[in-house]
């Protein structure tokens, strides 16, 4: 009988009209793979994903040594100049100069303290045309160091939540791949379900109609009555009426899983569906356990994750933004000058830079109070989203899986249900041949082989929208 099974649920998928009848069947982890393959949000998750390593990237070559050439040549300026005379008026002179600089500078950042590390070279050029005179002046080398206290360390925050959005984008990838399949699974069955009830329909029609021929010859003879006669007539063109339902659901939903595989969509082929069949391997599940794994390995507890460290950077920058401010910025090196290029180096000179700056604000009108508050509101508020999303999403993992463990069982009464269901509608077929039934018990039979091959189908797609559902929650293989 199970090999009967099969073979009546393989055939289910045959359809004999030409626009449906198919050559190749196609399962539904060659659908899924074909949805992932073509999969536009796929695509556009790698691709954020690779922007996001660009920004680390982009990052990490800012902290690198830096390297620049500034020049200004010419840096000609010709006008007048308004000089104040011993008399106290002003005269207007002729101005004539050209102040052209040469300048290469290196640098270096620290990351974590924020100390920046610099050299620089320079050469100088002065010419006063309307005086005749030029002269030069160099710094042969420089180095020095900026180091700020108490100031917000903006790139320090900016590599921290940058690590952490990769992570997000990582951790999307696999959660739209799971997504994929959930949807594609969902599609499927829809089209699975439609072609099922066309092969119910085109069963019953084939059946109806071979009943009702035999049905006129029983009626001429006297053996059946006009009103049972006229119930099998209404049974053919029931069946035939619902064909045509068939027909344009199997189209509607063949057009829905091509979009969702992105797959053949430029033409209106009907795609022959092969049954899921393997489920027995698949254990049941333990509810805590997925749904603490499911929390942790979700994408929404990571966003929240980035939400509480957005805010501890909103109280940093209040906190130092606000308040007292000072950077320390020293430098050594030498220095040059004379009338002439050959000889700017003969005498050179040290050169010492040493400066301390301090900002203390005196009054803001609040600023730095309102803005520590509305930082700590944002924390109580990403603290209280998650607990919340959390312990809601957990939930409804654990429905979830407890429906899918449930849902085994059930296919298995299900598929002896159809095989009992199978056998009934054989007999009563035989019986009714036989004079020994009436159409109405005969009728009976059909709705429940009906019945129980829906409930086996409407099951099974429970069952397999449950797993990826569970798979997609998890954001893993199970």
């Amino acid at each position: 009988m199970r090999t009967i099974y099969h073979f009546i649920l393989i055939l289910a998928m045959m359809f004999p009209l030409g626009v449906f009848a198919q050559k190749d069947t196609l399962g539904l982890e060659d659908a899924i793979a074909w949805a992932e393959q073509y999969s536009r949000s796929q695509r556009l998750a790698k691709l954020d994903a690779e922007r996001l390593d660009l920004d680390m990237q982009m990052l990490k070559a800012g902290l690198k040594p830096q390297l620049s050439f500034t020049a200004q040549l010419p840096n000609y300026f010709k006008s007048s100049f308004p000089v104040t005379q011993p008399n106290g008026s002003i005269a207007f002179q002729p101005v004539s100069q050209n102040n052209a600089t040469l300048q290469l500078d290196a640098s270096k950042t620290l990351l974590n303290t924020n100390t920046t590390f610099f050299a620089r070279v320079s050469m100088q050029r002065f010419d006063d045309f309307a005086g005749d005179f030029h002269s030069y002046n160099t710094v042969p080398f420089r180095v020095g160091v900026i180091q700020p206290l108490r100031q917000f360390n903006s790139l320090k925050w900016r590599k921290k939540i940058l690590e952490l959005e990769r992570e997000i984008a990582m951790d999307n990838i696999r959660q739209n791949k799971k997504e994929i399949a959930l949807n594609t699974t969902l599609s499927f069955f829809r089209l699975l379900r439609a072609q099922v009830e066309m092969q119910i329909a085109m069963s019953n029609e084939e059946n109806n109609d071979k009943l009702f021929t035999i049905a006129k010859e029983k009626y001429a003879l006297g053996k059946i009555s006009k009103s049972d006669l006229l119930q099998l007539e209404l049974q053919v063109n029931s069946a035939k009426q619902n064909i045509k339902n068939a027909e344009r659901e199997v189209i509607a939903a063949n057009a829905e899983l091509k979009l969702t595989m992105n797959h053949e969509i430029v033409n209106d082929r009907i795609l022959n569906l092969e049954i899921p069949s393997e489920i027995m391997g698949i254990e049941k599940f333990s509810p805590e356990e997925l749904a603490e794994k499911a929390w942790q390995n979700r994408i929404e507890r990571k966003q929240f994750q980035q939400l509480l460290m957005e805010a501890e950077m909103a109280m940093d920058r209040a906190k130092k933004e606000f308040g007292w401010q000072a950077s320390i910025q020293a430098s050594i090196g030498y220095t040059g000058n004379a009338n002439q290029f050959s000889e700017i180096l003969m005498q050179p000179q040290s050169e010492v830079i040493a400066q301390v700056s301090v900002t203390v604000p005196i009054l803001d009108g609040g600023q730095r109070k309102y803005a520590i508050q509305r930082a700590k509101l944002d924390q109580e508020f990403a603290r209280e989203e998650s607990g919340f999303r959390e312990a809601e999403f957990k939930q409804n993992v654990r429905q979830v899986i407890l429906r899918f463990n449930q849902l085994k069982d059930e296919i298995q009464l299900a598929q002896k249900s159809y095989d009992i269901a199978i056998q009934r509608y054989d007999i009563a077929n035989q019986s009714y041949l036989l004079g020994e039934m009436s159409v109405t018990d005969l009728n009976l039979a059909f709705a429940e082989r009906d019945q129980a091959w829906r409930g086996y189908i409407l099951l099974l797609s429970a069952y397999w929208i449950n797993y990826y559902t569970i798979a997609q929650l998890t954001n893993t293989d199970l």
